[in-house]
């Protein structure tokens, strides 16, 4: 429905003008939390990058903001926090985030091998899918596997890979499964092996610090 389609698309550009100009703060340098509100928070600067709202000379501003204030957010929302850095080329912060808050936990007496409601709380439920942020983002982001089609039809591979020296996983789709492994080795050298489904389509970007 072209028509449709265009109508969403310029109220989505007229909400993304209203928001920069009522929200952004230029003394701050930062997303407020509220319309005439004072207060700035990390989630309105997570969430700004996630739907594409800051140009270029703001992002730096932002993502500085994000990384000072650390577990600035609940477990459950701290998914969209590293989803956000690793987009934003900060996979090391990201990695280290995950081994300090949710590697903690697994240290709690009260640790049974599923994620807690909440960082460190008294109370709340010990099995917390919505706390679940590495479960997800290990594939998606470490190993590299997202969909850009529908029923995975088509799909990119781009490992972020921080520090660590390997990573391999399964994905399982309608297509088939798509496994994938990536090994860093002496020398700068990167390996990728990739079982790509019939009838699908990937997209594969390497990681890489110099393209001569």
């Amino acid at each position: 429905d072209e028509k449709q389609a265009q109508l969403w698309k310029e109220q989505a550009r007229q909400l993304k003008e209203n928001i920069n100009r009522e929200l952004w703060s230029e003394k701050d340098r930062a997303f407020l939390d509220s319309y005439e509100g004072t207060k700035i928070g990390q989630q309105p600067q997570v969430y700004a990058l996630v739907y594409g709202l800051p140009d270029e000379s703001q992002k730096a501003d932002i993502i500085n903001l994000i990384m000072k204030r650390g577990k600035g957010s609940e477990q459950s929302f701290a998914y969209w926090t590293l989803n956000s850095m690793f987009s934003e080329g900060q996979a090391q912060w990201a990695l280290d985030y995950m081994r300090q808050n949710w590697g903690e936990q697994t240290k709690l007496d009260s640790f049974n091998g599923a994620w807690h409601e909440g960082w460190d709380l008294p109370w709340g439920s010990t099995s917390h899918a919505w706390s679940s942020g590495p479960t997800a983002l290990l594939p998606q982001k470490v190993l590299g596997l997202e969909p850009t089609g529908y029923g995975w039809k088509t799909f990119v591979v781009k490992p972020l890979t921080g520090d660590l020296k390997w990573a391999k996983g399964t994905v399982s789709t309608v297509a088939g499964d798509i496994t994938a492994a990536w090994e860093k080795s002496a020398g700068n050298r990167f390996a990728l092996k990739l079982n790509v489904p019939k009838e699908t389509l990937a997209s594969v970007y390497l990681p890489a610090t110099d393209l001569k």
